[in-house]
């Protein structure tokens, strides 16, 4: 469980730090090198032509798709070992009942001696 559970942390981790790395990437083209006084300007600046955003969306929806697919198999996985220890369990009790009925029988019978 805690393999699962540290494999899922990572394969988080390396998804959340490729979309940032990637959106980061594309901001920094669009600054065009202005100081951070400027780029905080509030005056209104004519555009001609329109804005579009630079940011690629396939590692973004790669990196959902991963993440759903992680968490899926994750929980898949821990159902199956739940369901694993649930048969052990209802094995070991049964056996526990069939035991205990023939020391009963055993018990009960008349003793020749």
């Amino acid at each position: 469980m805690r393999k699962t559970v540290a494999s899922f942390a990572l394969a988080l981790a390396l998804c959340a730090s490729a979309s940032m790395a990637s959106a980061q990437d594309a901001g920094e083209g669009a600054g065009g090198g202005d100081s951070a006084a400027e780029s905080r300007a509030t005056s209104f600046q004519a555009v001609e032509g329109s804005e579009r955003e630079e940011i690629a969306g396939g590692g973004l929806l790669l990196g959902a798709y991963g993440t759903i697919l992680v968490l899926l198999v994750g929980y898949v996985g821990w159902i199956a070992m739940l369901q694993q220890r649930t048969q052990r369990d209802l094995a070991r009790l049964r056996a526990s009942v069939e035991h205990g009925a023939s020391v009963e029988k055993a018990s009960a019978a008349p003793r020749v001696g």
